[in-house]
């Protein structure tokens, strides 16, 4: 037993001075002598990571005491971090490598722009950035079919940050395990209940317009995109007038000078077109009031060319009356 775990030992030690030895490449860079290098060093750093963590997994599961362990989990911190900033720097130093010749036209558009770099992006547990967070992630690591499970595991720790990463810091950093820990990671914080009520929140929390001005309404429009663009409201009103059951929901609604409107009921309904068979399946937060009944004041529309054929949403539209639902999208 003691011989294998030498030798595994010993090839770490090895695979870990080649490490150093690509950080040193890195480190003396010249673009004109060394560019032609760069996509063959990026396959060996890969490889080298697999190669790594192969090692290093077996040695862990062979530990017996608590100083091999916590000396092989400083080891891999180590490693683990300086495999990803090798990797990433390596890649940003592409756009000095030679492209190799072709009779081929080139017919993309963005042939010989420099795209600036879209940095790794960090999550600390704010719900409010969860989505943004994750899509952004997805589409730079989870989705690269050229990384491999690993690799992904090391960006994944490396972008969650604060409680974001408690939530995952017990799992083991390895190939099989990386599945695991984005699933573990998207089931609490895609929350729709929670999600939903962070932008509830945001929305009640906006500051009311003073006075009208094109800006002032920009702005107003700009920070409601923002902050609610998630939640599907019922005015207590229609709610009545449906008859349906409603279920139960604990939320706090706090609104400009501090004032709070409890919400504590919600229902779910299909809302259907009017001008299609389109129809949807949605669960609305349940408050007494939405907003001021829309147009303040009726709108004559006699001298309007309105289009016969077309089929409007709200056949009164010019008719001021009480908003009753308010579907986020």
């Amino acid at each position: 037993m003691t011989a294998p775990m030498n030798v595994l030992s010993s090839r770490r030690t090895v695979l870990l001075a080649v490490l150093a030895k690509h950080e040193q490449f890195l480190a003396e860079f010249d673009p004109e002598r060394d560019a032609i290098e760069i996509n063959i060093r990026i396959a060996k750093v890969q490889k080298l990571s697999v190669d790594l963590e192969a090692i290093q997994a077996k040695l862990e599961d062979a530990a017996a005491t608590e100083e091999v362990i916590s000396h092989n989990a400083a080891l891999r911190d180590d490693f683990g971090s300086r495999l990803i900033r090798l990797e990433a720097h390596l890649m940003a130093k592409r756009v000095h490598a030679p492209r190799s010749a072709s009779t081929t036209p080139n017919t993309n558009p963005l042939a010989g722009i420099k795209l600036p770099t879209i940095s790794l992006p960090e999550f600390d547990g704010d719900y409010m950035q969860w989505l943004t967070y994750r899509d952004t992630f997805e589409g730079l690591i989870h989705e690269n079919i050229e990384l491999p499970p690993i690799q992904k595991f090391h960006y994944l720790r490396a972008s969650v940050k604060g409680e974001a990463a408690k939530v995952i810091e017990a799992i083991t950093i390895s190939a099989a395990n990386y599945e695991l820990a984005w699933q573990m990671l998207t089931e609490r914080y895609s929350n729709e209940y929670l999600l939903k009520k962070r932008h509830l929140q945001a929305l009640f929390g906006m500051a009311t317009v003073k006075k009208e001005s094109a800006s002032t309404l920009h702005h107003l429009v700009d920070e409601f995109e923002h902050s609610a663009s998630q939640p599907d409201l019922m005015s207590s009103r229609f709610a009545n007038r449906l008859g349906i059951k409603s279920g139960t929901v604990d939320i706090t609604l706090i609104g400009a000078g501090q004032s709070s409107t409890p919400v504590r009921k919600s229902m779910r309904t299909t809302v259907s077109s009017r001008a299609s068979p389109y129809a949807i399946n949605v669960e609305f937060l349940i408050v007494e009031k939405l907003i001021a009944d829309l147009p303040a004041h009726d709108v004559p529309t006699s001298g309007w060319k309105l289009p016969p054929h077309i089929i409007f949403a709200d056949p009164h539209f010019d008719k001021s009356a009480p908003i009753d639902i308010i579907l986020g999208a």
